[in-house]
């Protein structure tokens, strides 16, 4: 799972203020994750997204909604 421990006091004094500097500094920080942690919080979030009920289940029956896009 990507680290999500404080950050120590230097980088913290470092920190921008106000929402878009909030933002930006999300965004940045999305960027230095590796491929590995980067499919690591997926997998994390596929794994609560089933957890949660918000994917939905494979019926007994094999029945699937039907795919809304277009058909190539």
């Amino acid at each position: 799972m990507v680290s999500r421990d404080p950050p120590d006091k230097s980088e913290q004094e470092d920190w921008p203020r106000g929402w878009e500097d909030d933002r930006l500094r999300k965004l940045t920080k999305g960027l230095e994750a590796t491929p590995e942690q980067r499919l690591e919080w997926l997998e994390d979030a596929i794994e609560m997204a089933h957890a949660c009920g918000a994917l939905p289940r494979t019926r007994a029956d094999g029945w699937s909604p039907p795919d809304l896009l277009p058909s190539k």
